[in-house]
C-alpha cells in the first residue's frame, strides 16, 4: 500500500478517498483505516507501522458511509459476547486508551439512543431471556455486582454499608480472585439493572466527592452472572450453565507533563498509570506465552495491580475477552495512539482457553465442604500456634464461601430486597432522592445537587439543608441539598447563595449552596459547606449574612481569593464576586437584593460598543448600495436622510430610557427600582463594575439639565416624560 505524505499545515484534515479514510496528523505522518487494517506512519522512520484487528470503527463524521454508530459497535462486539454467555462461556469487554479518547462513551454511552455497550448488552440479554425461557424446563437467573477501583482500593457501589470503606481482594484455588464482601444482587429485568447502575453511580459519586476525585480517575467493573437451569421433567435431573460477563470501564492513561498534575492528582494519576502499565505488562507476557517463544519468562505479574488481579481469568484464563482500543487522530497524541495500538496488537495474540461452565455450584460446594472438613481436622492439631490462626481465618473464609454458594434463589431475592431497603434508607438519610421517575425535591427547602465530569454520574444526588438543632448536629450531608427540575435549577428569591463555576459549560452553574446567617466552610464534618481537596483546611473560612450584605472572613492560613486577589482579612462581598477556595473550588456570589440591575449598566456599556461597530457596518452597506465610494464623501447624517434610516444607537437609547421611566414609576420598595437607585460605597475592588445604573443615568441626563430627583418627578407624568425623551433623543 502506498502511504501518502503531506506538507500542508499540521492541522487535522479529513479526506475520503474511495474505501480509505486518511487523517493527516502532522508533516510526514499519516493514519489509514482500510478494511480491518490500521496503517500508522511517522516521517521519522522509513517504514509504516501496520496493525491488524478484527474490526476498525470510524466515528469522526456521521455523514460518511463508513461511520460506526453505537448500534454498529454493539452489533459487532456485544452480540458475540451474548452468544458466548448463553453457551456457558465467561466473557469480558474492556476499553483501553488515553484520556478523552471515548472509552466511557463506548462502554456507557449517553442516555437515550446513544447508549453504549453495557446498557445495550443488558437490555438485549433480557430480550433473549423473554424469548428463550420456558419454565420449568429452562429458567434463567441474572445477578449483578458493581465495583470501583480507586487508588488501588476496591469499593462496592451497590451496598451502602461498604461504599465508604475498601474491600479486600482474595484468591481461592477454585473460584480464583474475588472481592471479599462484594454484594451480588439478583435482578429480574433490565429496569432493575438500570436502577442498580443509577444507584451505584450515585454511591460512586458520593465516594468520589468525599475523596476529591472524579469518575474518570477510577476503574469501574460491572459484572453480570447469567445462570441457566435446565430441568428434565421426566427424570427430575437438573443442570446449570453459569457465565460471568465482566464489563470494564478503565480510567484513561495520562502524562503528568501534559496534565500538570501535582499532589493528590499526581498520586491518583500514578496509581492509574501503575495499573495500566501492569495491564500492559500482563498482556505482553501472555502474548509471549501464546506465541510459544523459547526461553521466555513464564511468570505473569497479575498481583502487581488490583485491576489485573481481578481480571486474571479474563486476561489469560477461562474467558472470551474483547479489547476495545480507543485512539485519537490528533498529531499531539501520536505517542499515546501508537502505544494503544501496540497494546491492542499484543492483546490480540493472547490465546485463552475458555470452557463451558456447566453446573459448577454442586462441584464447588462439594470441594468447599471437603476443604472445610480438612481444615477442621488440621485445626485440631494446630491449636494455639501461629499456624492455627491462619487455619482459623482460612476456615472462616471457606465456610463463608460455602454458605454463599449454598443459598437458594429465593434467599438471594430476599437479601436483594433487604439491601435495597437499607440502601434507600441510607440515601434518604443523606437527603438523596431515589424516585424511579427521577429526582423529586420538596419545595421551599435548601438543597444542593452534585456535579461530575461523567454524564452518567452528573446531577444524581440531592442534599437537603437543615438548620443546626440545639445540642446536636446532623450528618454533614443532611445539611446540603439541591433541586434538579426538568427546566433546570430553581432557587428561592431573596436568599443569599453561592453558585459553582466550572470550565465545562455543561457543569457550570449547576451547584447551589444557600447561605445561613453564619456559614462555616471547610473540610471538617461539622462545616456547613463541606469541601475537600488540595488547599482546603478543616475550618477554612466563615461567611456572615449581615444587614450590610455578606462578610467573608478567611481563617488563619486559608487559601482564599476574591476576584483573583488574595484575601487575608474580613471582606465585604458584592453580587457577582468570584471566590476561589483551595486550589480548584470556584464559586460566584449571588445577592438577590442587588442582583437585578447591579450589572445592567455594564451590559449597556458593552452593548453600546457593539452597537457602534454595527452602525459602521450598516453605513458601509448603505454607501455601497448608493454607489458612494472614496474619494467621494458624505456625512452620516446626510446618508441617513437620503435613505430615511434611524441610527441604531439612537433607537436603542430611546428604548432604554422608555424602560427607565417604567422602572421609576414603580414603588420604592420594588426590587428593580432599588437596583436602579443603588450607589456603590467605598473604593471599587477588582472585578466590580466601573459604574452603576444611577451614575450612568445621571450622566446621560446631564445634557438636559435634569438631576435624579427631577427624573423621578418627570417619570410620574407620562407627558412630561415623553417631552424629556424628545429632548434627549431628538
Amino acid at each position: 500500500m502506498k502511504l501518502l505524505k503531506t506538507h500542508q499545515h499540521p492541522e487535522e484534515i479529513l479526506h475520503k478517498l474511495g474505501d480509505t479514510i486518511q487523517f493527516f496528523l502532522e508533516e510526514h505522518c499519516t493514519l489509514k483505516l482500510l478494511f480491518y487494517f490500521v496503517f500508522y506512519h511517522c516521517g521519522v522512520k522509513k517504514q509504516p507501522k501496520t496493525f491488524a484487528f478484527d474490526h476498525c470503527f470510524y466515528s469522526l463524521d456521521s455523514a460518511l458511509p463508513n461511520f460506526a454508530s453505537q448500534k454498529t459497535v454493539f452489533e459487532c462486539l456485544g452480540q458475540d459476547i451474548l452468544d458466548n454467555a448463553f453457551d456457558g462461556y465467561n466473557a469480558c469487554i474492556f476499553a483501553y486508551g488515553q484520556t478523552g479518547s471515548g472509552k466511557s462513551y463506548t462502554m456507557m454511552g449517553s442516555p437515550g439512543a446513544e447508549g453504549g455497550i453495557i446498557p445495550r448488552l443488558c437490555n438485549t440479554l433480557f430480550e433473549r431471556i423473554a424469548v428463550l425461557q420456558s419454565p420449568p424446563a429452562l429458567t434463567y437467573k441474572v445477578e449483578v455486582s458493581y465495583m470501583e477501583i480507586y487508588n488501588e482500593r476496591v469499593h462496592d457501589l451497590l451496598d451502602p454499608e461498604t461504599t465508604r470503606r475498601s474491600l479486600r481482594v482474595r484468591e481461592h484455588a477454585v473460584l480464583g480472585p474475588y472481592v471479599d464482601g462484594l454484594s451480588q444482587l439478583a435482578v429480574t429485568s433490565f429496569q432493575d439493572i438500570d436502577n442498580l447502575m443509577t444507584e451505584g453511580n450515585k454511591s460512586r459519586t458520593v465516594a468520589a466527592t468525599n475523596m476529591n476525585s472524579e469518575s474518570s480517575r477510577s476503574h469501574a467493573v460491572f459484572s453480570v452472572v447469567l445462570t441457566q437451569t435446565l430441568c428434565d421433567t421426566a427424570t427430575g435431573v437438573t443442570g446449570e450453565k453459569v457465565a460471568r460477563l465482566s464489563l470494564v470501564d478503565l480510567a484513561g492513561s495520562e502524562r503528568a507533563v501534559k496534565t500538570g498534575a501535582v499532589g493528590d492528582r499526581l498520586k491518583e494519576g500514578s496509581n492509574i498509570n501503575k495499573s495500566l502499565t501492569t495491564l500492559g505488562l500482563v498482556i505482553s507476557k501472555l502474548a509471549d506465552q501464546s506465541s510459544s517463544r523459547p526461553n521466555k519468562d513464564k511468570f505473569v505479574p497479575y498481583r502487581d495491580s488490583v485491576l489485573t488481579w481481578l481480571l486474571k481469568d479474563n486476561l489469560g484464563g477461562n474467558s472470551k475477552t474483547v479489547m476495545v482500543a480507543t485512539v485519537s487522530p490528533a498529531a499531539d497524541n501520536y505517542e499515546e495512539t501508537l502505544s494503544t495500538l501496540r497494546y491492542a496488537d499484543r492483546a490480540k495474540r493472547i490465546v485463552n482457553h475458555a470452557v463451558v461452565n456447566e453446573d459448577p455450584n454442586a462441584r464447588i460446594i462439594r470441594e468447599l465442604r471437603q476443604e472445610v472438613e480438612a481444615l477442621k481436622e488440621m485445626l485440631k492439631h494446630a491449636t494455639g500456634s501461629p499456624v492455627g490462626e491462619d487455619v482459623h481465618e482460612q476456615l472462616a473464609q471457606s465456610e463463608h464461601l460455602m454458605k454463599e454458594m449454598s443459598r437458594t434463589w429465593e434467599e438471594k431475592l430476599v437479601e436483594t430486597g433487604r439491601i435495597k431497603s437499607e440502601r434507600h434508607q441510607a440515601l434518604e438519610k443523606m437527603g438523596i432522592s431515589v424516585q424511579a421517575s427521577g429526582i423529586k425535591v420538596e419545595k421551599n427547602k435548601y438543597y444542593l445537587v452534585n456535579l461530575n465530569a461523567d454524564p452518567s454520574l452528573n446531577e444524581l444526588l440531592v442534599y437537603y439543608l437543615k438548620r443546626p438543632m440545639a445540642g446536636m448536629r446532623h450528618q454533614a450531608l443532611e445539611k446540603m441539598g439541591i433541586s434538579v427540575q426538568a427546566s433546570g435549577i430553581k432557587v428561592e428569591k431573596n436568599k443569599y447563595y453561592l453558585v459553582n463555576l466550572n470550565a465545562d459549560p455543561s457543569l457550570n452553574e449547576l451547584l447551589v449552596y444557600y447561605l445561613k446567617d453564619r456559614t462555616l466552610v471547610g473540610a471538617d464534618s461539622s462545616a456547613d459547606i463541606q469541601l475537600s481537596g488540595l488547599g482546603i483546611q478543616p475550618e477554612h473560612c466563615i461567611i456572615d449574612v449581615e444587614s450590610g450584605g455578606l462578610q467573608l472572613e478567611p481563617l488563619r492560613g486559608a487559601r482564599c481569593f476574591v476576584n483573583g486577589a488574595p484575601v487575608v482579612n474580613r471582606l465585604l462581598l458584592g453580587h457577582g464576586d468570584r471566590i476561589l477556595w483551595g486550589n480548584h473550588h470556584f464559586f460566584r456570589v449571588n445577592c438577590p437584593k442587588s442582583s437585578v440591575l447591579l450589572y445592567g449598566c455594564e451590559t449597556w456599556l458593552v452593548k453600546n460598543e457593539v452597537t457602534s461597530r454595527l452602525q459602521v457596518f450598516v453605513n458601509k452597506c448603505l454607501r455601497r448600495i448608493l454607489g458612494i465610494y472614496w474619494p467621494r464623501t458624505i456625512s452620516n447624517a446626510r446618508l441617513w436622510e437620503m435613505t430615511d434610516q434611524t441610527p441604531i444607537d439612537k433607537e436603542i437609547l430611546l428604548r432604554k430610557w422608555r424602560w427607565i421611566g417604567h422602572v421609576l414609576r414603580r414603588p420604592d420598595n420594588h426590587l428593580s427600582k432599588q437596583g436602579l437607585k443603588w450607589q456603590a460605597k467605598g473604593k471599587r475592588r477588582p472585578g466590580r463594575p466601573r459604574t452603576t445604573w444611577r451614575r450612568s443615568v445621571e450622566k446621560e441626563a446631564a445634557s438636559t439639565g435634569l438631576g435624579w430627583d427631577d427624573l423621578e418627578a418627570a417619570a410620574q407624568d407620562r407627558e412630561k416624560w415623553k417631552s424629556f425623551l424628545r429632548a434627549l433623543c431628538p
